[in-house]
């Protein structure tokens, strides 16, 4: 099928063009400069983002720490430590029985209520963020008989 091309006045052939109409490999030519700009453009951005997140620091707000405490050997390991007001510690169960750590006094755990873990399977771990200064005693539930200590220092 051969295309049809409009004769002018001078019957000269006017290419398809002047008709508005663009040959498949023209519009495909022409999307991929279209998209190939768009990405360029996009990576320029998120250099530019990256780039200022990286310069800028921090307002205020000191890094939260986060101190572990493993549970090995039926024994808190180490058995005390001493964090900042705001920091976070991380009881890792060790052991192949499960534990429970819990606050003071056993077994009414009065002292700071909202430590307790339940039962910690082998691996699994529990995290408590400890927002008040002070000497925190702490136990597990199921073996009273293992203890240990966290000071939180103000931050």
């Amino acid at each position: 099928m051969q295309k049809r091309r409009r004769k002018t006045a001078s019957s000269k052939p006017v290419p398809e063009r002047a008709w508005g109409f663009e040959s498949l490999s023209q519009r495909f030519y022409k999307s991929r400069k279209i998209f190939s700009a768009m990405k360029k453009l996009l990576f320029a951005v998120l250099v530019g983002i990256l780039l200022v997140a990286g310069c800028t620091q921090s307002s205020g707000n000191p890094p939260v720490a986060t101190k572990e405490v493993k549970i090995s050997n039926f024994a808190f390991v180490p058995q005390a430590i001493t964090i900042k007001a705001g920091d976070t510690v991380t009881w890792t169960n060790e052991d192949s029985v499960p534990h429970d750590v819990a606050s003071n006094p056993h077994p009414t755990h009065t002292d700071l209520p909202g430590l307790r873990s339940g039962e910690l399977q082998k691996g699994q771990s529990y995290n408590f963020t400890f927002t008040q200064a002070g000497t925190w005693g702490y136990h597990c539930h199921l073996h009273p008989s293992m203890a240990g200590t966290v000071v939180v220092e103000e931050g």
